[in-house]
């Protein structure tokens, strides 16, 4: 693996990297896949007992669920890309000083 990529917004970034290393004569083996930023990510509300929260700070104020607390949950809802670049062992040097030199 010559490269890897962890991104939440598509990027071109690995097609290019990928295109200029095979226009040097390297071959290269791109793979990508997807998963979610955690595995506490929110379930279907059928399928979740909700926990509600009260402010420490405030205890007579307003009780909500803990998902509208913190910007957290919303952050395990994300889908996380994850790009690899592989080539053979013997390109291995010749891609990453390309990678290197050309900023890729």
């Amino acid at each position: 693996m010559v490269f890897e990529l962890h991104a939440v917004e598509e990027t071109k970034r690995p097609a290019e990297m990928a295109r200029s290393l095979e226009a040097e004569g390297i071959h290269v083996i791109m793979a990508s896949s997807q998963t979610r930023l955690s595995k506490y990510h929110m379930m279907a509300p059928e399928e979740k007992a909700p926990i509600y929260i009260v402010d420490q700070y405030d205890p007579l104020g307003e009780i909500m669920p803990i998902e509208q607390s913190t910007g957290i949950f919303r952050k395990y809802e994300e889908t996380r890309s994850i790009e690899r670049l592989y080539v053979a062992a013997e390109d291995y040097t010749r891609a990453r000083d390309l990678i290197f030199r050309k900023r890729l």
